[in-house]
């Protein structure tokens, strides 16, 4: 697959498409293991034993579910922060969604080493990626696993969820947005829970998108000094990425564990390059047979 668009050193305008036959993925949570969310937040979407392209099929309630509560919904950087300094919950299990007339949520669920429900949530931090449209969770240190990998939501305000393993191990859930919104995020505890509540908002703020082909999510932007570009993403895999820019061409490698993933799941990479004087310069970065193809604006 693909992608050709068009970004600008100070204003991008990335264009993306849905990623295709790579993360369908099995939960490893039996669907009746969830107790019921805290009657003092919304109802929760249902946990589901496979993830599933397709909508929510529970009807939403006829009140409003996502203003009960006291946290706030904001269209700030940092969203939330919440959790105990040591939880329980080690593998991400399942990721959960529902659609209401007044909002949106996504639910994490969490397992502990042996297979349990976890009861409590380690430090996790909330925020929003606003150059790319982005909401990124990134999960406790305690949590190392998971066999989910990605996951088609493809509502109103969601497109998809990847999770992503950082350079540093960290495992993050990076929620890509469709359309500006204002959120809130919190956690629940027995069973350990991460919640995030979405509600569209007008803005007349252009937004850039991550382009996305089948193996490959990029992310380009310009640096805090402006005299070069950020070029980030994901590679499934950890595959090493070919970058070519201004005639030169080099290589990308993620860091991986290899041994323990078996090449399996996304990994992000991160490199800056500098920027060419001339007006206009293609970007183009391939994986395997997975290309993306940005024009760069010099201006």
């Amino acid at each position: 697959m693909r992608h050709f668009a068009r970004i600008s050193v100070f204003l991008l305008a990335l264009t993306a498409c849905d990623a295709t036959g790579v993360g369908s993925t099995t939960s490893v949570e039996p669907p009746n293991t969830v107790a019921p969310i805290s009657t003092t937040h919304a109802p929760e979407p249902p946990a589901s034993s496979t993830t599933s392209t397709l909508p929510p099929t529970t009807t939403p309630p006829t009140d409003a579910p996502c203003a009960v509560g006291e946290t706030v919904y904001t269209a700030s950087q940092i969203l939330a922060t919440f959790g105990a300094t040591v939880g329980d919950a080690e593998r991400l299990s399942t990721i959960r969604w529902a659609a209401y007339e007044d909002c949106e949520r996504l639910v994490l669920d969490f397992l502990t080493s042996d297979g349990a429900p976890a009861s409590i949530m380690g430090e996790t931090a909330v925020s929003l990626l606003r150059d790319f449209n982005v909401i990124r969770i990134a999960l406790s240190p305690e949590v190392e696993t998971t066999q989910i990998d990605d996951i088609l939501v493809d509502t109103a305000m969601i497109r998809r969820a990847y999770v992503v393993r950082l350079a540093n191990g960290a495992l993050v859930v990076d929620i890509h947005l469709s359309g500006p919104v204002e959120a809130r995020a919190f956690g629940l505890p027995e069973p350990a829970r991460s919640v995030l509540d979405l509600r569209p908002v007008n803005s007349a703020e252009t937004l850039a998108y991550p382009s996305v082909s089948d193996n490959l999510v990029v992310f380009v932007s310009p640096s805090r000094s402006g005299q070069r570009l950020t070029v980030s993403g994901y590679s499934w895999g950890g595959e090493r990425i070919e970058l070519t820019y201004a005639s030169n061409t080099t290589t990308i490698t993620p860091a991986t564990d290899t041994e323990a993933n078996a090449g399996r799941g996304w990994y992000w990479f991160e490199t800056l390059i500098d920027k060419d004087p001339l007006e206009t310069q293609i970007l183009r970065l391939k994986r395997g047979d997975s290309t993306v193809e940005l024009q760069v604006n010099a201006s």
